[in-house]
């Protein structure tokens, strides 16, 4: 290896994998790779290197909190970010390292005999929106108590084709879309594990790189954090959500009954009463499916005893709540050291939440950073039971359920 071609992530701990580095190419490559990406939030770009057959992502920008970041450690494939974008060359050879300002995850492969997966009083679930990833580690389902958080944008990459969801229905119709997307579901709901799925979040910002995207997202936005997405999107534009609920109903004809549903980016509870509505005129109940709410904006976690009656468990979205409590974009890489769920007046919210649910008997997860780093969970399990959900690699959960046996929790 030429030395002068080699340029390395300077951030902490151990070498995970050394590769060319190369934009996401159009067809598989047989020698090892690393997929470079402007754009930190572009999680299609993230499910083509991984289909690719990537050993890494390198982001140009970013943090560990970006949509690009969550995806590719879901998916298990190590991360890194640099912004010295002018200095990485593509062909070039790079190391991605672990550590560092963004986590990096190896691909789990199969159950490590030194990890160890003690009981625990409380629940530990997992996100996971790629059903792969169960597939290739089959030994999460018996380490954990549920899957709390299914994103169904992430699966949704994987079926549209690099389409839009509106030309995917053009072209293909509502029934086949519905019809992959259960049969993706039900790799998961199989396990027979509580299986909380949420409705897509797509972003215009996103959705207009798929093909056709220009065509149906017609106003540009600036800032893609607090746009048209989530579940202003589904009650508006019914048709983009209406094949997830038949989705599910295909699920629950075939006696799947472990099934919970919520929407993302809710928050008042009219809006919320509207998606349900829609489910319903999809033929899904509350003696079907539970309905929870994703607790994200701080106008939900401030209501959230007006929902109570609606709802049969809450997921608290602590990186869009962190975010939008202390008016800051949780990409920006300056804007870091602020992102923390520890700060007083993110802290004082997720008390608000708990208390309440405890006080209503609503079990509350939470997911994001918080829900991953066991310091913070404990922390906050001071205020009232509150249940992680973590990322899908074998070695969080036990680091999770490691920390939380020792403190008797």
């Amino acid at each position: 290896m030429n030395k002068n071609k080699v340029q390395t992530i300077k951030v902490r701990k151990k070498r995970v994998v050394t590769g060319t580095l190369l934009p996401v190419p159009a067809r598989p490559r047989k020698e090892a790779w690393l997929a470079v990406i402007a754009n930190d939030e572009d999680i299609s770009a993230v499910v083509r290197a991984f289909q690719m057959g990537a050993e890494g992502i390198v982001f140009t920008q970013g943090t560990e909190a970006s949509h690009g970041a969550i995806a590719a450690k879901e998916l298990g494939l190590p991360v890194a970010l640099t912004t010295a974008k002018d200095k990485l060359r593509m062909g070039s050879q790079i190391s991605i390292l672990e550590g560092g300002e963004i986590t990096a995850p190896t691909r789990p492969k199969s159950l490590s005999v030194n990890l160890k997966f003690p009981p625990t009083k409380s629940p530990v679930s997992i996100n996971l929106g790629f059903p792969e990833v169960l597939q290739r580690t089959p030994e999460l389902k018996s380490v954990v108590d549920a899957i709390g958080f299914v994103r169904l944008e992430y699966m949704l990459l994987t079926i549209l084709q690099g389409l839009h969801p509106l030309l995917y229905i053009r072209r293909f119709g509502e029934k086949r879309l519905a019809e992959e997307l259960a049969s993706e579901l039900e790799i998961l709901v199989a396990t027979g594990l509580p299986v909380w799925i949420r409705t897509d979040d797509f972003s215009p910002q996103l959705l207009v790189t798929l093909k056709g995207g220009k065509r149906f997202e017609t106003i540009p936005e600036s800032n893609p954090m607090l746009g048209y997405r989530g579940i202003a999107r589904s009650i508006a534009e019914p048709k983009m959500v209406r094949y997830q609920f038949r989705a599910i109903r295909i699920l629950v004809k075939k006696g799947f009954a472990t099934i919970g549903l919520f929407p993302p980016m809710t928050r008042t509870v009219s809006e919320y009463r509207r998606w349900l509505k829609l489910a319903r005129e999809e033929g899904l109940t509350k003696q079907m499916v539970d309905f929870g709410l994703m607790v994200e904006t701080v106008a939900a976690a401030e209501n959230l005893a007006a929902f109570a009656r609606l709802i049969e468990f809450v997921v608290i979205g602590s990186n869009d709540l962190t975010q939008f409590t202390m008016a800051i974009d949780r990409s920006h890489p300056k804007l870091k050291a602020l992102f923390d769920v520890r700060q007083p007046s993110v802290k004082k919210i997720i008390g608000k939440i708990i208390v309440e649910c405890k006080r209503q008997g609503i079990p509350c997860f939470i997911g994001g950073v918080a829900g991953t780093d066991p310091r913070v969970l404990l922390n906050l399990m001071e205020m009232g039971p509150i249940y992680p959900s973590v990322a899908p690699q074998l070695e969080v959960v036990a680091r999770m359920r490691v920390a939380l046996a020792k403190k008797g929790k």
